[in-house]
């Protein structure tokens, strides 16, 4: 079954949630692209990760700012919290330069900062199986398993990552810990691996008819969500485990050309679901009928790149991050009823007044300023094309206008293996005329 992003089965019956921004002293507020948010396992805090190099740790219910971790090396690209050892909180990160992190939080708000592990490459995909203890790391082609609390010399002697061979989309957890999964987009596959302490062993691999990119497991193990390029994001049923059957398959209303263009999390189990992308509207899916129960609306400009939930009883909390024009960290909060009511639709929507993004201006350095990049893909051409001829009709390579061409002609031939043209497209405010042409 299938159901369009937004749709409604019964507007008169819509219910407001009110979004309150996380912290709640603008100042403390993300300056760029959001990453990542989790919520902690007791609901009470919430972790969000941002490529301004910090982890802000905020209170769901006071909204007060508990805790900011700096990271002096890089943008830190995922996040998990760590089994609680009472009465410190421990979180995981996994940062641009490859270090895996470990942050104690100490009840007086002081912090230690434990480097586990450091990468040659970019840490993509991190998770935590709290059963086992143990952390999932996925990096380029590379996916590796290892203990929450081994030392650094230990992990070098003994941990050996199993080389994929192509980029992996996305990885998760499975059976308590004991298995995991990645997804990979150019076999078109999900590839099922068995976990023996820190080896990885393949153990079953299914092929797909679509292109693979991010992959989610619900809490219970029973569900698991993966976004495909067609703009489907499909739920298969785990519980018989060898048979993975599709239960239900939710179309997000546009194509995803890269990882970042949806993000998903399962709520309550896995009966419902939250997606975001780029788009400024996060939408959640009921997954026994595949009706949207719940649609969140950020301001315009923005993408929504972070998602996460958590439900008891009595509460659901949603928090979604932002990127691209607008920094910022939102919670969504509403009675559990409200959810299981098959009658009431849930919506939501930022204050138009409310404009955390201009509140980071100031802290902009030049080369940071966002353009459109539509108008400067044909602009960088034509200048191409003049300074080419220039050089024709003077027959000198030594001429500055000969200099200035080939120059120009290197810039933009790493701008676009950067950043195809294909995404020009989906990303109409990404930094590529300051940042990765003239820079």
């Amino acid at each position: 079954m299938m159901a369009e992003i937004g749709s409604t089965d019964d507007a008169k019956n819509a219910v407001v949630l009110q979004p309150r921004p996380l912290p709640t002293s603008a100042c403390c507020w993300h300056r760029r692209d959001v990453n990542c948010v989790k919520i902690s396992s007791s609901g009470r805090f919430v972790a969000s990760a941002a490529d301004d190099y910090r982890v802000l740790i905020s209170d769901l219910v006071t909204g007060r700012l508990l805790y900011e971790l700096a990271h002096d090396e890089a943008c830190i690209n995922s996040l998990m919290w760590l089994h609680q050892q009472v009465p410190h909180l421990r979180l995981v990160t996994g940062s641009g330069n490859g270090s895996v992190t470990i942050w104690t939080l100490h009840p007086n708000g002081g912090c230690t900062q434990t480097i586990l592990i450091r990468l040659k490459e970019e840490i993509d995909h991190l998770e935590y199986d709290v059963a086992t203890d143990k952390l999932l790391l996925a990096f380029g082609s590379f996916l590796m398993v290892t203990p929450s609390q081994t030392p650094l010399d230990t992990i070098k002697a003994e941990h050996n990552p199993l080389d994929c061979s192509e980029q992996i989309g996305g990885a998760a957890f499975l059976a308590s810990g004991t298995k995991c999964l990645v997804t990979l987009p150019d076999r078109h596959a999900i590839v099922v691996l068995r976990i023996n302490g820190t080896t990885l062993s393949v153990e079953k691999t299914i092929s797909l008819s679509y292109t693979p990119h991010y992959a989610s497991v619900s809490s219970d193990s029973m569900s698991i969500g993966v976004g495909g390029t067609d703009g489907m994001i499909r739920v298969y049923d785990w519980r018989k485990g060898e048979d993975a059957q599709e239960q239900v398959v939710v179309s997000y209303g546009r194509d995803f050309i890269t990882p970042r263009s949806v993000t998903f999390s399962f709520i309550h189990g896995s009966h419902y679901l939250i997606a975001g992308g780029e788009t400024e509207v996060a939408t959640v899916f009921d997954l026994t009928d595949g009706r949207a129960i719940a649609t969140l609306y950020h301001q315009k400009g923005c993408y929504i790149h972070a998602v996460t939930a958590w439900s008891d009883l009595n509460t659901v909390r949603i928090v979604t991050g932002s990127s691209y024009g607008r920094h910022y960290v939102v919670l969504w909060e509403c009675p559990i009823a409200q959810f299981l009511s098959p009658k009431i639709q849930l919506t939501g929507q930022i204050a138009p007044t409310l404009r955390p993004g201009s509140v980071h201006c100031d802290h902009y350095r030049p080369e940071e300023i966002r353009y459109p990049c539509t108008l400067f893909v044909p602009l960088m051409i034509l200048i191409a094309m003049c300074l080419c001829a220039f050089s024709t009709a003077q027959n000198s390579t030594n001429a500055p206008w000969r200099v200035a061409t080939d120059l120009l002609l290197s810039r933009f031939s790493n701008f676009t293996q950067k950043y195809p043209l294909t995404d020009v497209k989906s990303a109409p405010q990404k930094e590529f005329f300051i940042k990765w042409f003239l820079i």
